[in-house]
């Protein structure tokens, strides 16, 4: 899994968070906003294709 350089200074959001992407992208980005305190039921994640090949 990668992480998400691109994140790390930004701030988590208040309310709700929508990702879809590619499924590393994704599953990086939840994992770094539940790390910085998003509450896990107002993250909705999905991934789409995986890099490399399919899901």
């Amino acid at each position: 899994m990668r992480s998400a350089p691109g994140l790390a200074g930004a701030a988590v959001p208040c309310g709700f968070a929508w990702v879809a992407g590619e499924s590393g992208m994704v599953a990086a980005v939840r994992r770094h906003l539940l790390d910085r305190g998003q509450e896990p039921d107002r993250v909705q994640f999905t991934g789409y294709w995986r890099l490399g090949g399919p899901l």
